[in-house]
């Protein structure tokens, strides 16, 4: 058995690295070269604008790739980036400022784009806003808000809900840009500082975005990680739901790369990485063929990887923890939060990862004010702690009606929920339950070569 078991942790590394992975050299527009001519595209045009009027776009100072194209964990054939452009505020500028600049900015590069980057970037693509409900309602007054709560119906449980406190999830997103090779996803945020390391032209002439080697990724995170504080004193200080939720998204997107530095390969295991690009190609595989409708996002799955091989390496009986290792515990992660959700119970999953409570973005406060603020508590709760360290893992679950918990650490740094409805969970379950069987029946290896591309399969 156990040579069987080896036999087939092999076989997982290879075809995961020769045939899953994405690699670049095989892409005629690989996505930094793609990210590079999309900024070099917006500079032109707001310096030919510039003659005739003033655009918001001469705000900016520079360009970061986030957390898709820096932690190198793209699929073959689907890389996953965001590319954020990043403008300066002073601390002592109000709040609103920096909405209004993200707002005009926003309509800025949407203009831009559709009516000429087609032709600069002589390769097709399509375009895609956020969802258009959130759109409409980050842009309304917190009067508005509220007559419209007066005239909308308490909605029922396991429904969709509108509350402010999740109102703002797309409030620094531009637009998605879809290639045959991926999905660009534009966003903005704004610096106290100004970091030069993101500055336009910074490695060469027209060379706005690149990969960052590990050493230049770590210093990067732990600048930013330097001058938390302001970020964060600036989220305690608000004075409404309004103003923090846009301060919060403003500081998840602009610290996106210190999770990059949590994903990089000197930072996580290889194993890790490989278990990842495993459960994308296989999610991609099933929305391509339309056997499912949603799934858990890749920072998700990214986390369930991590947390998965952590409690595993803790287990006595794991001396090393190989890939497959990794795959079957989150199955069956995904299978417990499925069947949670379908009870409508309330299922949390929690992964820490620190060094110290100064570098960190949630406490266990916010969560608290998060959970009692909904009129609806979600569903689902993936807490991830993106700060590099020694990390442990656990899952809780609670009765919806209870806003407060405890957990070993106090801190996060990123909160995601997950509101998907109960079909599509138990979608996801049954998708999981058939990959377990054909393990079981044919095994692991019949699984895996099911999630090899065509171009990569051996003619019959």
């Amino acid at each position: 058995m156990n040579i069987t078991k080896k036999k087939d942790d092999k076989y997982c590394e290879k075809i995961v690295d020769e045939k899953l992975r994405y690699k670049k050299e095989k892409k005629a527009v690989p996505a930094t070269e793609t990210m590079n001519k999309i900024v070099q595209f917006l500079i032109h045009k707001c310096h030919s604008e510039r003659f005739q009027k003033n655009t918001i776009f001469e705000r900016t100072y520079g360009v970061m790739s986030g957390d898709g194209i820096q932690s190198r964990l793209a699929v073959d054939r689907h890389f996953d980036a965001s590319m954020v452009v990043i403008f300066q505020m002073d601390e002592s500028e109000s709040w609103k400022v920096g909405h209004e600049t993200v707002e005009k900015m926003k309509s800025w590069i949407r203009d831009t784009i559709t009516k000429e980057l087609k032709s600069w970037l002589g390769s097709a693509f399509t375009t895609e806003w956020p969802n258009k409900e959130k759109q409409r309602d980050s842009r309304m007054s917190l009067t508005q808000k509220e007559e419209e709560k007066k005239m909308t119906p308490t909605p029922l449980r396991g429904s969709s809900t509108n509350d402010e406190s999740r109102t703002y999830d797309n409030i620094m997103t531009v637009m998605q840009i879809k290639f045959d090779e991926g999905t660009i996803e534009i966003k903005i945020a704004f610096s106290y500082d100004r970091h030069i390391y993101f500055g336009f032209h910074y490695k060469g002439l027209q060379q706005h975005v690149y990969e960052y080697s590990s050493e230049e990724l770590g210093a990067l995170a732990k600048d930013l990680l330097e001058v938390m504080a302001s970020y964060r004193e600036a989220i305690e200080k608000a004075d409404s739901i309004q103003e923090e939720a846009f301060l919060r998204q403003n500081m998840m997107t602009m610290f996106s790369i210190v999770r990059a530095h949590r994903l990089n390969p000197s930072q996580v295991h290889q194993n890790v990485r490989r278990a990842i690009i495993l459960l994308k190609s296989w999610k991609y595989k099933l929305l391509a063929a339309k056997q499912i409708k949603q799934f858990i996002h890749n920072y998700t799955i990214d986390t369930l990887c991590i947390a998965a091989y952590y409690f595993l390496i803790r287990k006595k009986k794991y001396t090393s923890v190989e890939v497959l290792d990794i795959v079957h515990f989150v199955f069956d992660i995904i299978i417990w939060t499925s069947e949670k959700v379908i009870r409508n119970d309330l299922a949390c999953v929690l992964y820490c990862s620190f060094d110290d409570g100064a570098h960190l973005l949630v406490n266990s406060t916010d969560i608290e004010k998060y959970l009692t603020h909904c009129k609806e508590p979600p569903r689902v709760l993936v807490i991830d702690f993106i700060v590099p360290g020694w990390s442990f893992f656990s899952i809780l679950f609670f009765s919806p009606s209870k806003h407060f918990f405890f957990f070993w650490s106090h801190y996060t740094n990123k909160l995601e929920s997950l509101e998907k409805d109960q079909s599509c969970w138990e979608e996801m379950r049954s998708r999981v339950r058939e990959a377990q069987e054909i393990m079981r029946s044919e095994g692991p290896t019949a699984w895996i070569d099911t999630l090899i591309p065509l171009s990569h399969q051996q003619p019959s």
